[in-house]
């Protein structure tokens, strides 16, 4: 997914489940960098905002949004559903800075997404 898909992808989630942003909280301590830091007790709110306004953590910010939704299914009603799930598995149009295709296998939204499905 490229950044633009990431950024849609958090910005429906806090448009569509706004209320369960500020019930739900974080498990764990998440570092997005030298001075970010989203800590346990935070609410879930604090993932989306940062994968918004900071779209170099876009990607972690949603597998950290899929893993503490996860973690608390036993809570909560949950349902995954994933639109071109195939596309996890097929070729990718991504290239890295030297201009070689990077394989899909690389993508950490694969990896998020199929950690998410598994569980």
């Amino acid at each position: 997914l490229g950044s633009e898909s990431l950024r849609l992808t958090l910005h429906t989630t806090a448009h569509y489940h706004d209320h369960k942003q500020t019930q739900m909280s974080l498990s764990s301590n998440y570092t997005w960098g030298k001075k970010d830091v989203t800590h346990a007790g935070d609410p879930l709110a604090r993932v989306i905002d940062q994968g918004l306004y900071k779209p170099v953590h876009a990607t972690d910010a949603v597998g950290v949004l899929l893993k503490e939704v996860a973690l608390q299914q036993d809570k909560r009603n949950v349902l995954f559903a994933v639109d071109a799930f195939n596309g996890f598995f097929g070729m990718c149009s991504a290239r890295n800075p030297d201009g070689n295709k990077i394989g899909v296998e690389s993508l950490g939204m694969r990896r998020h997404f199929l950690r998410a499905l598994q569980s």
